[in-house]
């Protein structure tokens, strides 16, 4: 019996050291254009836009179906007291429309003119979620980057450490440089340490966006920048040429004025051609048709009411394009000053990288020739480390900047 438990045990433990990791997820290469074409793929606010301009291509087609007759058909079955038997009655009655002054066409006008403003929204709704799918790659980026000169700076500091306490043990400043060095090596683990979990804390907002599974691990790839405005009068100009939500505030506009014209529709009579044919399959049947005029003589001023209401909403919607030109100018201006600024600072903190990396390979130099001491070299040494995470940092800012410039502007292409 204890052999065979034994027997049993042993096997249970070969299983699960031979059992595949299946909780492991491995990393998944995804390019720029990927992450993009994923995200507007799975994006809400893109299915939605969708929807909604599915919806008004839809009310284009309800407003054209006015124009067409209709027909009806009605059955009726009516038990008379002290009647043997129930009388029928069958109709067959076709409308068709000849004059509804003008309503029709102010509604077909209309809704054509919505639905050309909710495929304007739907490419705006895309150029967001590209500029944030591009935003947050970048930020993933330059938390990779971070990271890896993080996880850099404890490997040098850890060799230097080593190289230290092969010193002389009986000079005066042995202790001294070993314990500097060691709490030098202590900061740096930190600082990864601090990095690392918001490399995590970006990688995550990645994927987030991307609907991807919160665990999964991505390795991704750097990629050429977008060609920007040179100039800030140029900017402005193709911002209120290519925005998207602009171009749908001149629609809601002009849908505004057609809505004058349908409201003052309500004041003209209606005319339409009415058949009825009564008794169907009856000997008594018979048919009969119709032209019906209809006009409205008094309602109280209901109908004024209807045309002073469109006229304050077709100012409305004036106020809101000349507000929306006003913003999209302010966001374009900002947006390219912080990218020339980007672009300065990307400049500084490269030339300030050489010079930095200059003053270290000389401090080594002299630190092996015992020109200066460790205090002095590690003094250089986080210099330069500063200077490359300043590097880094300016060169992402300026590709967010970029990413931005051309989301205020309009250019950011949807598709890659």
């Amino acid at each position: 019996m204890n052999f065979r438990r034994t027997f049993f045990c042993a096997g249970i433990t070969l299983l699960c050291w031979s059992a595949p990791n299946w909780g492991y997820t491995a990393p998944l290469a995804l390019t720029l254009p990927e992450s993009i074409h994923l995200a507007l793929t799975r994006s809400h606010a893109v299915k939605i836009a969708e929807l909604d301009a599915a919806k008004a291509s839809l009310e284009i087609k309800k407003n054209k179906s006015t124009y067409w007759p209709t027909v009806s058909m009605t059955h009726e079955q009516t038990q008379i007291e002290k009647s043997p038997k129930p009388e029928y009655g069958n109709y067959l009655t076709a409308k068709l429309p000849l004059s509804d002054g003008g309503r029709t066409k102010s509604l077909v006008m209309q809704s054509q003119e919505f639905y050309e403003g909710v495929t304007d929204n739907l490419e705006h709704t895309k150029q967001q979620v590209t500029a944030n799918t591009m935003l947050a790659y970048y930020n993933a980026l330059q938390a990779k980057s971070r990271e890896d000169l993080a996880s850099l700076a404890v490997e040098n500091l850890t060799q230097h450490l080593a190289q230290v306490k092969l010193q002389d043990a009986t000079k005066n400043d042995f202790k001294r440089n070993v314990q500097r060095t060691e709490a030098k090596l202590a900061q740096a683990q930190q600082n990864y340490i601090r990095i690392h979990n918001e490399r995590q804390l970006v990688t995550s907002q990645l994927t987030s966006l991307l609907q991807l599974q919160p665990d999964q691990e991505l390795t991704l790839s750097e990629i050429p920048g977008q060609s920007a405005p040179e100039t800030l009068d140029f900017a402005i100009q193709t911002a209120l040429h290519q925005r998207n939500d602009l171009k749908q505030a001149r629609k809601e506009q002009t849908v505004a004025q057609w809505g004058i014209k349908v409201a003052a529709s309500n004041k003209r009579p209606n005319v339409y051609l009415l058949f009825v044919a009564s008794d169907l399959w009856l000997p008594e049947q018979y048919w009969y048709t119709t032209v019906s005029v209809s006009t409205n003589l008094f309602d109280a001023g209901r109908a004024n009411i209807q045309v002073r209401q469109a006229s304050l909403e077709e100012a409305k919607s004036q106020e809101y394009l000349e507000q929306k030109i006003e913003k999209i100018t302010q966001e374009t201006r900002e947006a390219f000053y912080y990218f020339q600024q980007a672009d300065t600072v990307m400049q500084e903190t490269a030339q300030f990288l050489g010079k930095a990396t200059e003053d270290y390979e000389t401090a080594i130099a002299e630190f092996k020739s015992v020109k200066t001491n460790n205090e002095d070299l590690l003094n250089s040494y986080s210099t330069l480390a500063e200077a490359k995470a300043n590097n880094v940092n300016a060169l992402y800012d300026y590709h967010k900047c970029r990413v931005n410039l051309l989301r205020a502007t309009g250019m950011l292409p949807v598709s890659w």
